[in-house]
């Protein structure tokens, strides 16, 4: 994404033609400000517009949505899901890689999951910082979320848990943020979300075992929400995403039971959807 003030005064923008869509919804107040309307470009990847009346504070609130989009990760059903999942997610990122390549270093945001999630020998104010890093982050990625800051009764939750498993990384991350965002003004209300049944341990389980569970899940609804989510926004929070079997299965329940939009918000995409948390 490139962008410049030109001699008239006018800010010229150039994009990826998906992320137009995502600039518009994201930032409406700008995007009235579009003369031109989004026009290709001549490399077909790209498009390009010309916006009137931007003052310095809008020049850099653009800049700072092109900041934020070099590393959010927008996630969509991949080629061994795309068959079980279309639309029950509205929206659904990371706020980046876990990993900056196969053999590279764990980025910023990898790093504090880590150490939040996994790193036993980090004393506790470490990880509580590390939690905190993951919150702040959380939180202007929810509000990079296309439409969310116009949406009302909004509801936060994490992926549905066993009764066996009392507290876990992402319940914790979505209380933060719900009172990280009611600082800022947000009102969202927090929904738990537990498994009727005791769930099989799936860390290692092929593709096709999960699918069996959570098909069975969804289609015998044997979640329960503490919550009514008809005619609700929801956001499911979640830590990591790797196949998104479990993130995607939970949306497809919520919406059975008339949540609309659904979105999804995780700390980091793996690398490789096979990828173990490793080191």
């Amino acid at each position: 994404m490139k962008v410049k003030r030109t001699d008239s005064g006018d800010v010229n923008v150039v994009i990826e033609s998906f992320y137009s869509q995502v600039f518009d919804a994201v930032m409406p107040k700008i995007a009235g400000q579009n003369v031109t309307g989004w026009r290709a470009s001549k490399n077909p990847r790209f498009k390009y517009a010309f916006f009137k009346g931007i003052d310095d504070e809008g020049l850099e609130e653009i800049k700072l949505f092109r900041e934020d989009f070099k590393r959010l990760v927008i996630l969509a059903p991949n080629r061994n899901t795309k068959a079980d999942f279309s639309t029950e997610l509205d929206f659904c990122m990371a706020l980046d890689y876990n990993f900056e390549s196969p053999e590279g270093p764990r980025t910023d945001i990898g790093s504090s999951l880590y150490t939040a999630k996994y790193d036993r020998r980090a004393f506790l104010v470490t990880r509580e910082g590390a939690i905190a890093e993951l919150v702040e982050n959380l939180s202007r990625g929810f509000q990079r979320i296309p439409g969310i800051n116009n949406r009302e009764n909004i509801i936060l939750t994490s992926p549905a848990i066993s009764a066996e498993k009392v507290v876990d990384l992402p319940s914790r991350l979505v209380r933060a943020l719900r009172d990280r965002l009611a600082r800022q003004g947000i009102t969202a209300e927090l929904m738990s979300a537990g498994l009727l049944d005791p769930k099989p341990e799936m860390k290692d389980e092929p593709l096709a075992g999960k699918r069996a569970y959570w098909q069975r899940v969804v289609a015998e609804e044997r979640i329960e929400l503490s919550l009514d989510v008809r005619g609700r926004t929801v956001c499911i929070v979640d830590d990591l995403y790797k196949s998104g079997f479990t993130l995607w299965s939970f949306a497809k329940l919520l919406q059975q039971k008339g949540a609309w939009p659904v979105y999804g918000l995780c700390c980091v995409k793996s690398l490789r959807d096979d990828d173990a948390h490793g080191s």
